[in-house]
């Protein structure tokens, strides 16, 4: 009885060594394979928050360029009304002068 005990206590360590690097084989795979596809996903998720950022930039870049063209217009509005009175001044003064 002890002789089938030591036995069996013998062969169990060996009997689970052998199982355990197949599954650690497995596991291995499985993990190498899990990594390329955690790989793929992150270098995707990478990808579409550098695109979100590019596109964030580039909606900043055309905001500031649409402000920019817009105070342009406004500025040469306010120098066309500014040309307006001296023109209107000078017509005033020739007329109050007598001249034509």
């Amino acid at each position: 009885m002890k002789i089938n005990l030591l036995l069996m206590l013998g062969i169990t360590p060996v009997l689970v060594a052998c199982s355990s690097a197949e599954d650690r084989r497995n596991a291995a795979l499985d993990m190498f394979n899990n990594a390329g596809e955690t790989a793929s996903g992150t270098v995707k998720e990478v990808q579409g928050s550098v695109d979100s950022l590019l596109n964030m930039g580039k909606s900043v870049t055309d905001g500031v360029t649409d402000m920019v063209e817009d105070a342009q217009k406004r500025i040469n509005q306010v120098q066309s009304g500014v040309n307006m009175l001296l023109q209107g001044k000078e017509l005033i003064e020739s007329g109050v002068t007598g001249e034509q």
